[in-house]
């Protein structure tokens, strides 16, 4: 099944991942030029040990995504090495706009509730998504009127006998 929105997009941006990259890059060539150059006493094991980790860190920096997917009965969010997949008929409510706002969850009165966020370095808008069993999820996403729009919900409830009246039987022609 196709999704209804998908959006992928890397945790940090790319201009920010490149200058991180630089400077440890940068780093690395100083302890160089200070281990061969300038003749210092650093242990033999920290250039590549430093190198490795450093490498590590810069694939990581690059390939590192924010994966939104939502579909009709399900909205699933792939962060870092993490899949969550929260269904349709877990969703209560749905606020979307300036993160700082809706992560404050003003007038939802919550209390003991666990908060999950899943942002992106940098965004400003996004969907807060409240869920059965006291959960909340963040997720930040570049278009939160349209995700809002299509995240599935529990239905609202008819009245309280469980008979839903039609315009007929309440006299409305």
């Amino acid at each position: 099944m196709e999704p209804l929105y998908r959006e992928t997009r890397p945790i940090l941006p790319r201009n920010l991942a490149y200058l991180a990259a630089a400077i440890l890059i940068a780093t690395l060539a100083f302890m160089v030029f200070s281990q061969y150059v300038l003749d210092t006493q650093m242990p033999s094991w920290t250039i590549p040990a430093s190198a490795a980790i450093f490498a590590v860190i810069i694939v990581l920096l690059l390939i590192l995504r924010l994966d939104l997917e939502v579909y009709g009965d399900r909205v699933e969010i792939s962060y870092m090495f993490r899949r969550t997949v929260i269904n349709g008929g877990e969703v209560i409510d749905v606020r979307q706009g300036d993160l700082t706002e809706i992560r404050n969850y003003g007038n939802w009165n919550l209390k003991g509730v666990k908060h999950r966020s899943f942002s992106r370095v940098g965004d400003d808008e996004g969907v807060a998504m409240k869920l059965m069993g006291k959960r909340v999820v963040v997720v930040s996403t570049s278009e939160p009127e349209k995700v809002s729009g299509l995240i599935p919900r529990v239905p609202d409830e008819g009245p309280l006998d469980g008979h839903q009246q039609d315009d007929t039987e309440q006299g409305v022609e």
